[in-house]
C-alpha cells in the first residue's frame, strides 16, 4: 500500500512537470515515474551495498534520469 501510495504521488509530480514544460511530454508520465522509482530503488541498493556514497545518489539518480547514460 505505502509504495503505491509512492507511486501515485510521483506520477502527479511527474505529470506536474510535464504540464509546466520542464519534462518531456512524449512518453506517459507512468514511464517517467516508474524509471525514477527504478533510479530510487537501484540508489539504494548500491548505497547499502557500499558501492556509492549516500550524498552520491540523488545526484547520480537526477543526472541519469534528465541526461541518460550518454558520454
Amino acid at each position: 500500500m505505502r509504495a503505491e501510495k509512492i507511486f501515485t504521488r510521483t506520477v502527479k509530480l511527474i505529470k506536474r512537470g510535464q504540464d509546466a514544460g520542464l519534462l518531456r511530454k512524449d512518453m506517459p508520465a507512468t514511464w517517467l515515474a516508474s524509471t525514477f522509482c527504478g533510479l530510487a530503488e537501484t540508489a539504494w541498493e548500491l548505497t547499502l551495498e557500499g558501492e556509492m556514497g549516500p550524498r552520491q545518489a540523488p545526484d547520480f539518480i537526477t543526472s541519469i534520469l534528465l541526461h541518460g547514460a550518454a558520454a
